[in-house]
């Protein structure tokens, strides 16, 4: 199989090798935990590994039973609370959500269901969610704690909160989202809230070994705000000092969430009589608390290593990359066009990837012709250094250049193809950085290469 016929039907070569073990491996750890934990909400047995020290899987299992009929599940037993009426949810035990599409409260509960759960069916009048580990994982990276989560899905339920389900949601998000791995100034960083976590994760003898001595450098603080395109591009860093603690970690000013972000917590927070203690002088020491992380710097050559004790460790690293203060690459000369609009959705979806002035490793899903290709093109505009799209054919290479000069005003050679029938030069680093268009097959390709080709990669 050559590089052509590989880039034409876009398939992968057989004869290739298969390089990325590591991140199979822990990509397969992670699905399989994930598993384990929805396992919980079906009433199966999980394996030893996915729960935690302090509580049997017997007794998470049994708080989540329910009566099976021949017409399904029997939730008859659930308790309406007495104000029902006045709430647009019903949260079975089974991890289930059903949306009342007519109720008043509709767009607030939506918007939160979104951000926690995954949607199954939206017919006309009633919506299904399901909770799953992913959708929680999702909730803890844009910054929504596991009690909000807990105390929000209470607010808007008709029915009592099921026992299993807050045992479930607290499962998932005890510990993803308690660490992240950051790239800053080409420099990979672990990062958390929490010196605890750190010096947990150090007690491993690989990300010890991992760990890099450094002298303390400028800051990391930034924040995003604003509203539309405007506000997901003006996210600016803060440029506060850091210094070390007791521990030897860095002490950083915390990236701060966008108020778009937590906007569907704090409208529903408003009148709360839960949080009572989150007033007075314990208050604002919870919230200076919030104002600063620690980190310590890895080598780069370990970040895979890292990335793998982590999760063996049951604490998931979540990606981010500091393009704000990333002086090191060249800025690629793009900018959107005056005539380019995002929509609200597609503007939503960026909110959650550059919620905190950082750049997050994560998926966007929209359906099929809701303009990902544009949401794409704003991402890279807004991260402006070099980035690959990459495709799954010729054509959508070429589909995706011609995206990117509609929607912005690229330079032509900031603009690169890389395919088995066309190979532009990269341009030299004074030029700026570069937008790559290429394949999956042509990145993957393990045959022998022509001298272009080698050049490229």
């Amino acid at each position: 199989t050559n590089e052509a016929d590989d880039d034409y039907y876009g398939t992968a070569s057989t004869n290739q090798q298969h390089e990325g073990g590591d991140e199979y491996t822990s990509a397969k750890k992670l699905v399989q935990r994930a598993a384990d934990r929805e396992a919980l909400l079906k009433n199966l047995k999980p394996s030893a590994s996915s729960l935690s020290a302090d509580r049997s899987s017997s007794d998470v299992t049994n708080s989540l039973s329910t009566t099976s009929t021949q017409l399904g599940a029997d939730f008859s037993s659930l308790k309406l609370k007495p104000d029902h009426i006045s709430r647009p949810c019903w949260t079975c035990p089974d991890g289930t959500i059903y949306l009342e599409a007519f109720h008043e409260f509709y767009t607030k509960a939506y918007d939160f269901l979104v951000a926690i759960s995954e949607p199954v069916a939206r017919p006309e009048y009633v919506h299904e969610y399901k909770l799953t580990p992913y959708s929680l994982y999702a909730a803890v990276a844009t910054n929504i704690d596991t009690e909000s989560i807990v105390r929000v899905l209470n607010r808007f339920s008709k029915n009592e909160m099921p026992v299993g389900v807050a045992q479930f949601i607290r499962e998932c998000t005890k510990r993803y989202g308690k660490a992240k791995l950051v790239l800053k100034h080409n420099k990979f960083y672990v990062e958390s809230d929490y010196p605890a976590v750190l010096r947990e994760l150090l007690r491993d003898d690989l990300i010890s070994q991992a760990r890099v001595a450094e002298e303390t450098s400028g800051g990391d603080g930034s924040a995003a705000g604003g509203d539309g395109a405007a506000g997901v591009n003006n996210a600016a860093a803060s440029g506060n000092g850091s210094n070390k603690n007791a521990d030897g970690f860095v002490v950083n000013t915390k990236a701060e969430e966008m108020e778009e972000n937590l906007r569907i917590l704090r409208e529903m927070d408003g009148d709360s009589d839960d949080d009572d203690d989150d007033d007075g002088e314990g208050g604002a020491q919870k919230q200076a608390v919030a104002k600063t992380t620690v980190s310590f710097q890895i080598k780069g050559d370990s970040v895979e290593v890292v990335k793998r004790r982590a999760i063996d460790l049951d604490y998931p690293l979540m990606e981010e990359y500091d393009f704000r203060n990333d002086k090191m690459n060249p800025d690629v000369p793009m900018d959107l066009k005056p005539h380019t609009k995002i929509r609200r959705y597609q503007e939503r979806s960026l909110s959650k990837m550059f919620g905190n002035g950082r750049a997050r490793s994560g998926i966007i899903v929209l359906p099929c012709g809701a303009g990902k290709t544009l949401t794409g093109v704003t991402a890279a505009q807004t991260i402006k250094k070099s980035v690959v799209c990459l495709c799954t054919n010729a054509v959508s290479v070429l589909q995706w250049k011609y995206q990117f000069k509609l929607w912005t005003n690229i330079p032509d050679e900031n603009i690169c193809v890389f395919t088995s029938d066309k190979k532009d030069d990269i341009p030299p680093q004074s030029a700026g950085g570069c937008v790559l268009i290429t394949t999956y097959t042509m990145i993957s390709f393990g045959g022998q290469r022509s001298d272009k080709s080698a050049e490229v990669m």
